[in-house]
């Protein structure tokens, strides 16, 4: 009887090894897309005015989605919505952007070499894409609302994203435009 109840035991043994070694050789062969890439060290250094501009120019695109997506608010507060296939097609467009923005931060933050400053203020500029991001995924989720009680806890959530975007981006300014800040 000692037998079978050891080779069943050796059987998971032998198993349970050869699971975990395969994952952990699939999981060494997966590539891994960083949000925030490493400089490399050869990079130039961005000086503080340019980097002030380029962060500025950011944040000027990232307001005008921002407003975008409050000026879209209009269309669902009708009941029915009048066109909410253009309303989702508009969300859509606007999260393209996003997402073409934040690659283009990303390649920013890889090219410079970053002080804690400028690498503070492309953070600050991350946050507010995802804070306007999430105003488009309340919006969108808005337009499928049936009941008032769900429009109305969406708008609060959608309200909410759009205050901490403008907080992050009022931030992200003052952090630029500070002198007594050293960048």
């Amino acid at each position: 009887m000692q037998k079978p109840k050891r080779s069943k035991s050796l059987i998971r043994v032998i198993l349970l090894t050869f699971v975990f070694t395969y994952l952990s050789l699939n999981a060494l062969t997966l590539p891994i897309d960083p949000v925030l890439p490493v400089p490399p060290e050869t990079a130039q250094p961005i000086s503080p005015s340019d980097h002030r501009r380029i962060v500025q120019e950011y944040i000027n695109q990232i307001r005008t989605m921002h407003d975008r997506a409050f000026q879209l608010i209009q269309l669902t507060l009708d009941s029915p919505i009048k066109d909410a296939d253009a309303l989702r097609r508009s969300i859509n467009l606007i999260n393209m952007e996003i997402d073409s923005v934040r690659r283009q931060l990303r390649d920013y933050l890889s090219l410079i070499q970053t002080t804690r400053t400028q690498n503070r203020d492309v953070l600050l500029l991350f946050n507010a894409l995802n804070h306007t991001s999430n105003q488009l995924l309340y919006l969108e989720q808005l337009s499928y609302a049936t009941s008032n009680v769900e429009k109305a806890l969406l708008l609060g959530d959608f309200f909410r994203s759009r205050q901490a975007s403008i907080d992050t981006l009022s931030a992200a300014e003052t952090f630029i435009t500070d002198p007594r800040i050293f960048n």
